[in-house]
């Protein structure tokens, strides 16, 4: 839940040199610390392949991914604040033909455990961890977790974030 001063958000409230982890106005809880606040710049990828002329594959992502198809950028990788020696691979909406969800997407050198967070929160939008579909893969000596939340958002173009825009993530 981000606050602002005029047009500038709040995202590091000290007391001298002490952290302020959360912020009340009266018995209203306005503002979080959370276990980790990341800036998101999102980024675009965009395939449609008509190699078939009996099947037209869509695939629209809008986020950030890493890797080969990389896209977008976090001011940190790492969700080793959370769960130790994690990064952060992907966090982005995804469209698949007819599919529309948003994944997050960590990656580790051993098991994920599926704790240490309860929700994510970005543009307004809640995403609570325990909702999402979650599953685990190993791949290439990684192993990955999987976090998904789908049919959230029912039509296209409607989505969470847009591209070429900075958002604050924040996870509790």
């Amino acid at each position: 839940m981000p606050i602002f001063v005029g047009g500038s958000e709040i995202k590091d409230i000290k007391i001298g040199n002490t952290e302020i982890n959360d912020v009340y106005v009266g018995s209203n809880h306005v503002w979080t610390r959370g276990l980790l606040s990341l800036s998101m710049t999102t980024g675009a990828y965009y395939d449609d392949d008509e190699d078939d002329e009996s099947y037209q594959y869509i695939e629209h992502r809008i986020g950030y991914e890493g890797g080969t198809y990389g896209h977008g950028s976090l001011s940190s990788t790492s969700f080793a604040a959370i769960i130790s020696g994690t990064t952060i691979r992907e966090l982005q909406w995804e469209r698949e033909n007819n599919l529309r969800f948003f994944q997050l997407r960590l990656e580790r050198s051993s098991s994920i455990p599926d704790s240490g967070w309860t929700s994510m929160t970005l543009n307004g939008h809640t995403f609570n961890r325990t909702s999402a579909s979650t599953y685990a893969q190993a791949y290439g000596g990684k192993q990955y977790r999987y976090y998904s939340w789908g049919n959230v958002w029912t039509g296209y173009p409607d989505r969470p974030i847009e591209n070429n825009t900075t958002y604050t993530v924040v996870f509790n």
